[in-house]
């Protein structure tokens, strides 16, 4: 599996404006990504959530919440004008999706676009 960054995002903008505590689902994406994706998101301390192993089939994930890191990652990113210019960006000089450099760019992004 490669990891989505735009699944990423459309994971921790819904988990934003849903009730936690239950597993997640984006229209689009299959189960199975997601929920590789949401084991991701935990592993990199952008959510707090209980995995539950399951055979042959992918892992339950019950996200709790967003982290502290989670939401300033989503604050960086949230905007489409910031996302999409953090994504062009990023493909034209590094081809690379390191969520650092991508976190740091569309900080640069958005601090630019604040300060004219």
């Amino acid at each position: 599996m490669k990891r989505d960054m735009d699944l990423v995002r459309s994971i921790l903008l819904k988990l934003e404006q849903k009730d936690i505590g239950r597993s997640v689902t984006i229209d689009g994406f299959e189960d199975e990504t997601v929920s590789r994706h949401l084991e991701l998101l935990e592993e990199a301390g952008l959510i707090k959530a209980t995995i539950i192993p399951l055979d042959n089939r992918p892992s339950l994930v019950l996200v709790e919440r967003p982290t502290w890191q989670g939401y300033d990652f989503l604050d960086a990113i949230r905007s489409d004008q910031v996302w999409n210019r953090t994504k062009t960006l990023v493909a034209e000089k590094t081809g690379s999706t390191a969520f650092e450099v991508i976190k740091a760019v569309a900080t640069a992004i958005a601090t630019k676009l604040l300060l004219g």
